[in-house]
Parts: C-alpha cells; sequence; structure tokens
C-alpha cells in the first residue's frame, strides 16, 4: 500500500489553550499492489468493504481541528484535553462531475480521476482526556474516543485509511490492531478488521516506583461497529440495545522508563470481556490462569505516554 499525500495547513493560535488547524486542501493517492494467491484470497471473501479497502483510489479533501489543552509546563494541576477533527471529502469533484455530465466508469459505476474512483465522505471525532494529578509521577487519566465515517455520493464503501479500528498499544492493550469487532461478529479471517463508528475508553493510573522507574495499572475498553446490517458479519452493525455489551475490555500493568526528554514503555494486558464470543460467555478473565498468564497476555513496546 503507497500513498502519496499533498496537503496544504493552517495553524491559528487563538490563546496558549486553544489551537486550530484548517487544511484546506488535503490530496491523497492510494496505489495498493496484491500479490496472486492474497488477491484470490479476497475475491473469495466476496465482500465489497474489503475488496474497496484493497483497490486504487483517490483521496481529495478538507480538515478542520481544534485543541484544547490547559496544562502548563512544570505546573502541577489536573489537566483537561480534547481534540475535535471534521473531514469532508470528494464533494467539489463530485459537484463538477456533476455539473458538467462527466460520465461514470463503466467498470465500478463511479466517477474517475487519472483512472480510479475518488472517495467521498464526512468524517467527525472526537478524543477527551482528564488528567487528575497527585505529583509530578502519579496521575489517573480518564479518556474517551468516539468518531463516525459516512461514505455517499461516489462511494458506499468506507475506505481502510479512514476507518475506525481497536486494539495496539495506544488503543486496547490486550488486543492486536484490527482485531476488535465490529460489534459482536467473530470474524472467519484473519483481515484486519474495521468499522465506521467508534466508542472506546481508558483508564489509566500512573504512580512512581524508584527514581526513574514508573508503574502503571489500566483499563482499556471499545470497539468499532457498521453502520447498516451486512449479511455476512452478523452483530456487526451498531444498535442501541445491544452496543453496550459489545465492548472489548483489557486490563493490565505497565512499567516506564522516564528519561526526561523520553519515556519508553512496557505494557502487559490481558482480555476480560471478549465480545466475539456468544452473548452470556463474553467474560473471559476465568480462562486465565497462572500456567497460561503469559500466553493470553500481549506485550507492547512503545516511546512515550499512550495518551
Amino acid at each position: 500500500r503507497n500513498i502519496s499525500t499533498f496537503s496544504l495547513s493552517y495553524a491559528y493560535r487563538r490563546n496558549p489553550k486553544i489551537r486550530h488547524f484548517i487544511y484546506p486542501v488535503e490530496i491523497n493517492f492510494v496505489s495498493v499492489t496484491t500479490t496472486e494467491a492474497y488477491q484470490q484470497r479476497l475475491d473469495s471473501l466476496n465482500d465489497q468493504a474489503i475488496l474497496y479497502s484493497y483497490s486504487d483510489h483517490l483521496i481529495s479533501s478538507g480538515r478542520y481541528s481544534m485543541t484544547y489543552n490547559n496544562q502548563f509546563i512544570g505546573l502541577i494541576k489536573n489537566i483537561f484535553f480534547f481534540r475535535f477533527n471534521f473531514e469532508l471529502a470528494g464533494n467539489t469533484l463530485y459537484m463538477y462531475d456533476k455539473i458538467t455530465g462527466a460520465t461514470p466508469s463503466a467498470t465500478t459505476g463511479n466517477y474517475q480521476r487519472f483512472g480510479v474512483d475518488y472517495a467521498q465522505y464526512v468524517r467527525p471525532d472526537i478524543d477527551l482526556r482528564y488528567y487528575q494529578v497527585f505529583s509530578k509521577y502519579a496521575q489517573l487519566v480518564y479518556r474517551l474516543q468516539a468518531g463516525f465515517v459516512r461514505p455517499y455520493g461516489n462511494n458506499t464503501e468506507v475506505l481502510f485509511e479512514k476507518a475506525f479500528f481497536c486494539g495496539g498499544s495506544i488503543d486496547n492493550r490486550a488486543f492486536q490492531p484490527y482485531t476488535i469487532g465490529p460489534g459482536g461478529y467473530k470474524p472467519t479471517t484473519t483481515v484486519q478488521q474495521f468499522g465506521s463508528i467508534k466508542l472506546a475508553f481508558n483508564f489509566e493510573h500512573r504512580f512512581d516506583i524508584f527514581k526513574m522507574l514508573q508503574g502503571a495499572a489500566f483499563i482499556d475498553g471499545g470497539n468499532v461497529w457498521l453502520r447498516n446490517p451486512d449479511p455476512q458479519r452478523p452483530l456487526a452493525d451498531f444498535q442501541i440495545n445491544r452496543f453496550y455489551k459489545e465492548f472489548a475490555i483489557g486490563g493490565g500493568l505497565g512499567a516506564r522508563l522516564n528519561f526526561n526528554f523520553f519515556i519508553i514503555r512496557l505494557d502487559a494486558a490481558i482480555p476480560i470481556k471478549d465480545p466475539s464470543q456468544p452473548d452470556g460467555q463474553r467474560f473471559v478473565l476465568d480462562q486465565i490462569t497462572w500456567g497460561n498468564v503469559i500466553s493470553r497476555s500481549t506485550f507492547n513496546l512503545g516511546i512515550g505516554y499512550p495518551f
């Protein structure tokens, strides 16, 4: 997957706490090359969302971001951080093609540029964090993430680059990236899982152990969902009456070496709740014993705090 990007941006700081970022032009050309065997595997899935994500496409978008951060370096106080993103793609190209009477591709049925489909979607998301600070090295951190992406017009499927996923070293650390969800669906393939809606939360207690060695205890949760039902992926869509039952939850412990100018982080986490299991059997903590705790743990090595 090769991505060529051109971006023009403006940054504006209203005061020390609030920053605005405007991207009036952002162009991404995505070229995907698969081996013959992998392409046959993708075709055998007969899943249009996955096939679309493994095809060449063009993204022409505009984006706005705003951040609020009341942290002041050297001052021990509670910190509130908020980030909002809003992105629109493909509207200018689509309007031009409609006005000029352009002809859609006979192969895909969509309008194209340079021989490939261009994407059209709206994508807002938020990242909300609260740091309850007790000392320089002792904190309780709360985090909430939410977002959705809605394709329309020139395409009906969510792009892989713009979809949401769960798992990984800065998300739900008990699961590998792209292995959670969507929803209560149990994947039958190792192809990455993603969705158009995301809700996730984290709770982390950070504390001092000895000199530059710090520790952490954390709980991570969340999932992604599809916007509409998919017969090939039962329970993958977002429904008010069951979404709260489909959060993947993990917990664990971490150790951090704080060198002041950078931090080396090692986290180990185990799954507590697995939404891919049948309803009523999703709490899996009782399956973990002292004999298999290492094999059931997911280890994450990183630089810096996860959030």
